[in-house]
């Protein structure tokens, strides 16, 4: 995989026998990744497979998403559990009659503890090619779309300019966006929405930046476009989304806004308190 490339690992009990149940010990060390379950908390996916023409009942315990930090050699250290198997308790034959007890009806299971743990996988991580300004390092396929919610405002009242990044990939490690707003505008830190979703087939959903903007003073002005930049490891090229410049007009002022002070703003129809502003970008 390239850095920061989502990988998908299943862990598996390959079995025979009947397993009453297991208890996972220690999950493996993920090193230089940043890891997320994905294991479904509706049960164990059980099902069969032939290897070596024995016939295999095969449970899925465990699934995880892994994105690389960092490039080179990286260890995932194995996963370690316990299981219940059911054995069958054997007999030594005598050649009698009393072989005919050997039979299952008369030679019941017996439950038998056994350690087990998972093979040890090294991982060969790619760098990422140089990449273009302006990328924040993430990686997948992605969709962008946003904007400002008013085309027109009075000075001193809020307006909002938000982002939404969807697709599948790093999402949870996608940062904001640096958009240059106009000098005039007091720019509030952005508020981030999360709709993550975890399937069996990986990090998906969408993330959202939403930033409030209070213009101080009338004018015509213009918030730039916005290119969001993204590595797509199924092309191994960087891909481009764009967001188009828009222009907001700021009238006059009136009283019905007020500032009470430089952390918070009180709008008569709704009430929102931001804090921490971080000036003018």
């Amino acid at each position: 995989p390239y850095q920061g490339e989502q990988v998908i690992i299943t862990y598996k009990i390959y079995t025979q026998v009947q397993i009453s149940q297991f208890a996972i010990d220690k999950l493996p060390r993920n090193r230089g990744f940043w890891a997320e379950d994905l294991t479904d908390g509706n049960g164990v996916k059980q099902y069969y497979e032939t290897i070596n023409n024995r016939r295999y009942k095969v449970a899925e315990i465990r699934r995880g998403a892994l994105f690389a930090q960092e490039s080179g050699k990286l260890t995932i250290e194995p996963l370690d559990l316990n299981v219940l198997a059911m054995v069958q308790r054997q007999r030594q034959r005598t050649g009698s009659i009393w072989d005919l007890f050997d039979d299952p009806f008369f030679n019941p299971s017996q439950a038998v503890e056994r350690p087990l743990s998972t093979n040890r996988i090294n991982v060969n991580v790619r760098p990422l090619p140089h990449a273009p300004d302006g990328f924040g390092g993430a990686v997948g396929n992605f969709n962008v779309k946003g904007g400002l919610n008013l085309d027109q405002v009075r000075a001193g009242e809020a307006l909002s300019y938000s982002v939404t990044i969807s697709g599948t990939g790093n999402l949870m490690l996608v940062e904001a966006p640096q958009i240059q707003f106009p000098s005039t505008f007091e720019v509030y830190d952005p508020q981030i929405d999360d709709n993550i979703r975890r399937s069996e087939n990986g990090i998906s959903g969408s993330r959202t930046f939403e930033w409030v903007l209070i213009p101080r003073s009338q004018g015509s002005f213009t918030i730039p476009a916005l290119k969001f930049i993204f590595f797509d490891p199924s092309t191994g090229q960087y891909i481009t989304r764009t967001i188009e410049s828009q222009e907001v007009e700021v009238t006059p002022g009136d009283n019905r806004t007020s500032v009470s002070n430089s952390n918070s703003v009180t709008l008569l129809d709704r009430d929102i308190n931001y804090i921490h502003p971080i000036g003018n970008l």
